[in-house]
């Protein structure tokens, strides 16, 4: 029998056994007390699903494409940074586990590892490159540039970490993720994102870049309608994973209300909290059209590398094959059409569900 963890959670619970307690409150440090990064987690319970029977289905297609990329389902790997950390593999562990699973793979700016290095790993899936608008334009335009000649298929800006709260459990336990494992990428400057960037800067920087363009840290329907209008090729919901705000937003809710903005057919990508494959179901069945994984990512690379990441995609794809198949989805191109199978909960709880 395999020793490799069945389930997301169980890859969690041994990779803080693993880690310094100091470097794990790193992975799951929030902004403040906490309360969004439990959010992302929780909100899954507010919607329940209303599964169809004897839908003759016996295995649902996933695979799909993602601005313009054939990939073998809805989920994209997030981009997450310093993860020499973690395995000496780092960012290459995950780029190695997209390519053997027909993932899309979205490299962060802070990539320990080499983008030549990755973009020569890079499989049929493709890879997108994820650009932080920092307060030199000549920095992000120069990275942005190196990611296309080196094929990146996108490149995802991120916007939403300028304003950041205070983390006070990491504060308790400082850790400085930039003093662990390799590096072969070089550091960039010290560089804070810039507070002062605009939709308009954005706009004239979207008209320069070749290749499609994601903004991703969006948490409002009107700026994902903007982002719409700026000639993005899609939207990417996201909290940073709770990381730079105490909002207590559900994501889930506001997906809802971006879809009904953008209009139907515009591609909207959603993470923050996915931990399996029904969470990933009904995140699709409210109007997303990928979802990204983070975190649970570098529970499957503290566990086996490019191995344990592999497994964690594979998981949740699973997962989320056989969800389908209880709500009688035969291709995941369908999903639109099972729009009545989810409903809002908007339940209180009690003590005892705490």
């Amino acid at each position: 029998m395999s020793d490799s963890p069945a389930s997301l959670g169980e890859f969690e619970v041994r990779a803080e056994r693993k880690i310094p307690p100091a470097q794990w409150d790193w992975v799951v440090g929030a902004a403040e007390s906490g309360r969004t990064y439990r959010k992302n987690l929780e909100q899954f319970r507010d919607f329940q699903l209303r599964p169809k029977v004897l839908a003759g289905i016996e295995a649902p297609r996933l695979s799909t494409d993602f601005l313009g990329r054939n990939v073998e389902s809805p989920i994209l790997a997030a981009p997450m940074g310093h993860l020499t950390q973690f395995h000496q593999e780092g960012e290459l562990a995950v780029m190695k586990a997209c390519r053997s699973t027909g993932t899309h793979c979205v490299v962060s700016m802070h990539t320990r590892r080499s983008l030549e290095l990755l973009a020569d790993d890079a499989g049929a899936a493709g890879w997108s490159y994820q650009a932080y608008l920092y307060s030199e334009p000549e920095i992000v335009a120069s990275q942005i540039e190196r990611a296309v000649r080196l094929g990146a298929s996108s490149v995802v800006l991120t916007v939403d970490s300028c304003h950041r709260s205070p983390s006070y459990q990491r504060q308790t336990a400082p850790w400085d993720a930039r003093k662990y494992g390799i590096r072969d990428e070089a550091e960039l400057p010290e560089s804070r994102n810039d507070r002062l960037w605009t939709w308009n800067m954005v706009d004239e920087l979207v008209r320069k870049i070749p290749i499609p363009v994601v903004v991703k840290g969006i948490q409002h329907a009107d700026d994902a309608l903007r982002a719409k209008q700026a000639r993005c090729s899609a939207v990417w919901i996201s909290n940073h994973g709770g990381r730079v705000n105490e909002t207590d937003q559900s994501l889930l809710l506001e997906l809802i209300k971006t879809k009904e903005a953008v209009g139907g057919g515009f591609p909207i990508v959603i993470d923050g909290g996915f931990r399996s494959g029904s969470d990933v179901a009904k995140a699709l069945l409210l109007g997303a059209t990928h979802v990204a994984i983070g975190r649970p990512l570098i529970y499957g690379m503290v566990e086996n590398g490019s191995t344990g990441v592999e497994s964690v995609i594979k998981i949740v794809n699973r997962e989320l094959a056989s969800m389908l198949g209880a709500l009688g989805v035969g291709d995941i191109q369908e999903v639109a059409n099972h729009s009545d199978q989810i409903s809002f909960l908007n339940s209180h709880r009690t003590a005892a569900d705490e």
